[in-house]
């Protein structure tokens, strides 16, 4: 499970729809405000809760700019080598980690 949103809910809402022995990445969450959950939750479906931080303003500042400069050399939708339904979230995270995949998406649209 992703929680991705950087909605402080949204945390919750990922416990619970994690599957039991699950791994949870939460991406983002930079706020001070606190949220109620079911800690019970987390022991019952053995989860492996890990937290990462996102990039600054600046970092997506710097990004902008280097698309702006780029965009006539460097076509970004090759970026994105290969787009996984949700069920294959697994699959494109180890593509990655392997070094085989850049930027893979996860499209869940046509559900």
């Amino acid at each position: 499970m992703v929680e991705a949103a950087g909605v402080v809910s949204a945390f919750g809402e990922g416990l619970d729809m994690t599957r039991r022995g699950a791994k949870y990445l939460v991406l983002g969450q930079t706020s001070e405000a606190t949220t109620s959950i079911i800690p019970g939750r987390i022991t019952f479906k053995s989860l492996d809760i890990v937290g990462n931080m996102s990039g600054t303003i600046q970092h997506y500042y710097k990004a902008l700019r280097f698309i702006r400069a780029n965009v006539r050399d460097t076509t970004f939708a090759e970026i994105v080598t290969h787009k996984y339904r949700l069920e294959e979230a697994n699959d494109a995270l180890a593509a990655m980690e392997a070094g085989k995949e850049i930027k893979p998406v996860i499209d869940n649209r046509n559900r």
